[in-house]
Parts: structure tokens; sequence; C-alpha cells
């Protein structure tokens, strides 16, 4: 069978490309939706007066309208908590016309620390007040932790919205304005002294210790280690490794920390541990004498200790290691006489060639 020429070859390559090319346009006129004419971000909302309600009317104030239709309400887990307490911050956009929002002022967080969380729009929230439909955005979450006793004043977010209508089927309009959030206040309590513990760090939630090692019987010189896991929920930028007292005659190593904790959650929810190898010097029967951490716990407004038990220890002599392990006695030495073995062989070898050559050589 005749094999194309590459001319022909290079025809059909040039054919087909362009009819993709062609195919794909078609495609992309049947398949692509028209531009659409303005943005508005309640088209595919159930809210019927939207549109209308965005309209402003001649000589009106755009500001007032904006107030009237668009509010910010504060959602707060607490305005009544200790210091170290973690209080949740959610602030919600409610609004009943077309509007794009946009920060324009975050509240100011003095005399506490922050975590900003991240906020979820993805499925549209609806909410009817005294008759009137509204969409309810999540704006932020913040999560504070008050660092000292007294009113804490957390101040007000405000956000800049820009709200589009339509004058005629062919012009739109819009105008913009600014809401704001009520301040708030919290009333922090100091942690009470009745029952502090002596190693209270000021870690308040509710904790647990747990506390292993890799191995309870190993030899003198052998590595192991110890390992510690805080776990809970609550305030854990305070919490530190206990204290250890360890055996006489045992030598320790840097602690390896993690700290992993659950994406958004509230309160916060997870597990610190610490990792410390160590070695044993000497034989014998030890304990790691049990570790403990405090906290305080609000729910029940009293503090508790997480104690772990004395981990027992055995330590065999230290073994001998295999690659310092004495040759027998009656071995011969590399220097004794199996040295020539090889030489005599070599030797042998060469003499052998040197006579087989001398042969050939004879007539």
């Amino acid at each position: 069978m005749p094999k194309p020429s590459h001319k022909k070859l290079y025809k059909n390559c040039l054919i087909s490309f362009f009819f993709l090319i062609f195919q794909s346009v078609i495609l992309a006129q049947h398949t692509s939706p028209p531009p659409a004419r303005f943005h508005d971000i309640f088209s595919d909302l159930p809210i019927p007066d939207a549109a209308s309600l965005s309209i402003l009317k001649k000589n009106e104030n755009p500001q007032a309208r904006i107030q009237r239709f668009i509010f910010i309400r504060l959602a707060i887990s607490n305005t009544k908590c200790y210091v170290g307490e973690p209080v949740l911050l959610t602030y919600l956009l409610y609004s009943a016309l077309q509007n794009e929002s946009e920060i324009y002022k975050l509240p100011s967080f003095a005399g506490s620390s922050m975590m900003e969380l991240s906020v979820v729009n993805e499925h549209p929230v609806y909410k009817i007040i005294r008759g009137q439909n509204y969409r309810v955005f999540n704006l932020r979450q913040f999560q504070i932790i008050p660092q000292q006793a007294g009113p804490l004043k957390i101040d007000t977010l405000a956000v800049s919205n820009t709200v589009h209508y339509k004058i005629n089927p062919d012009s739109t309009g819009h105008y913009e304005g600014i809401v704001s959030a009520d301040p708030v206040t919290i009333n922090v309590k100091p942690l009470p002294e009745l029952g502090k513990p002596v190693n209270f760090s000021g870690a308040v939630g509710d904790f647990q210790l747990k506390v292993s090692v890799d191995s309870t019987r190993i030899a003198a010189g052998e590595a192991n280690a110890l390992h510690i896991e805080i776990s809970g929920s609550g305030n854990f930028i305070p919490l530190s490794m206990p204290e250890i007292n360890w055996p006489d005659g045992f030598d320790y190593f840097p602690v390896r920390d993690k700290t992993t904790m659950e994406k958004n959650s509230f309160p916060p929810v997870g597990r610190e541990t610490f990792d410390i190898s160590f070695v044993p010097k000497k034989a014998g029967k030890f304990f790691i004498p049990r570790l403990q951490i405090s906290f305080f716990d609000v729910l029940h407004g009293l503090y508790k200790t997480s104690s772990s038990d004395p981990i027992g220890i055995v330590v065999l002599p230290a073994r001998h290691s295999a690659a310092v392990k004495p040759e027998p006695a009656d071995k011969p030495s590399i220097h004794g006489y199996d040295i020539w073995i090889p030489v005599t062989i070599i030797l042998a070898t060469i003499l052998g060639f040197f006579i087989f050559m001398w042969k050939r050589k004879r007539p």
C-alpha cells in the first residue's frame, strides 16, 4: 500500500485544524449567555421588592434610604466573660436593596488578642423583619481573648454601600451610603484568687493531659522518647509544657513541639504536643514522676488539674555492639600465614605465563 506524501499529510492537518477552530466558535456562540446590562446581585434571589425598593425617588436622601433598608447586626457569644476566655463576634449585613458593599472601617480590639475567622456566603440566607424580606450576609467574624479585667469597648464596624437601580429599560442609576454597627461593651471579670493553683499559667477552657514513652524497657545508652499531649478546647495561648523532674542519670534533648487547631472552631479546639528524646546512662529501675497542667473551667467556675500517672522505666545493662565484638582468640591475624596464599597464587600464575611463552619460542 503506497504511503501518503508529505504534502498530502500537511494539507489534511491544516483542514482538521481549521475545522476544530470553526466548531469551537460555533459552540461558544450557542452556549455563552448574553452579557448583563448592569450588575444585580439580587437577580437570583426570591426578594420580589428589591428592584422597586432600590429606586431613588426625586429629592430623596440616598443615605436615609440606605439606612432604612440596609443595616448591620452584631452577634456576640457573651457580653460577660473572664480574663482569657474566648469571645466570638459575628457581624451580619441585612439588605433589602440591590447593593454592593465593602468594609469601610473595622473595629479596634484594644485590651484583647484577636484572630479573624473565615466567613461563608455560598448559600443565600433570608430573613423577614417586620414584614420586609432581607438577604443576610456574613461580613466578618472575630475571636477575641480579653487580656485584662474591666469594661472592654468594641467600637463600630462600618460598611460602604452602592445601590443600583433602573431608571428605565435603557438606563440605570446608583447612589451610595454608609451603615455602621452599634458599639458594644464586654464586661470582663478577673479570674478568682480562691483555689488558684501554684502552677496556673492562665489557660481558660477544658483540657486533658496524656503522657507516654516509646518503651518502658530499654538498655542503658539507648535512645527513648517522652510524648506529652494537651488536648481540649479554650484558650491555648498560655499553655506550656509541664515541668519534668527527670531521674538521675537521664540525658534529655531539646523539645520538639507542635500545635494543631481545628479550622474556624469556636471555642478553639485542638491539641499541643511535646516530644523529648532522652537516654538513660545506667541500669536500674526509674520513674518519670506524674506531670500536671492546671486551667480555669469557665463552665463550672473553678480551677481544675489534669494529671498523668508516673511512668516506670526498666533500664537494662548496656548492650555490647556487634561492631566492637572481640575476635576469637584462635583466629589467625591478618598478618599471619594466610596473607601468603593469594601472593603465592599470583606469583605462580606469572611464572606459568613466562614458561608458556618460553616454550612457544623454542623450535
